[in-house]
């Protein structure tokens, strides 16, 4: 039996990998956790033709370029969620 004792001279693994903290990105993390938090507690139509009528009364394109069904409705989700924070 040996009487190794260790003695680390390089820090800890978790801390020599870890990116240092950076309160900006942060802050960017936060946000778009609370985005999808509302984005989640907001009602978006499956159907595409409702998801077209409700782009067509904000004045916004109905489609945009080679954009299909679920992109449209996923602008649209953006769009309901920037609404509700600016509470239109």
């Amino acid at each position: 039996m040996s009487n190794f004792i260790y003695t680390p001279t390089t820090p800890a693994l978790s801390t020599a990998l870890a990116p240092p903290v950076n309160v900006q990105t942060n802050a960017k993390l936060a946000s778009s956790l609370a985005a999808l938090a509302a984005r989640k507690q907001i009602p978006v139509p499956t159907d595409p033709e409702e998801c077209k009528k409700k782009l067509r009364e904000r004045g916004l394109p109905v489609t945009l370029f080679a954009e299909g069904h679920w992109e449209r409705r996923e602008r649209l989700a953006k769009i309901l969620v920037e609404e509700s924070q600016n509470g239109k």
